[in-house]
């Protein structure tokens, strides 16, 4: 298994970052931190 990748959202549109959390949510290897709106 590959190392795991950490990664935060940032997006000004919540769709984008619900399907971007969807998507990555996916991989077992990838784990969302965080979200935010601006950054």
């Amino acid at each position: 298994m590959p190392d795991e990748i950490t990664c935060l959202i940032v997006d000004d549109h919540e769709v984008v970052r619900e399907g971007l959390r969807l998507s990555l949510s996916r991989a077992s290897h990838i784990r969302v931190i965080g979200e935010a709106s601006d950054g």
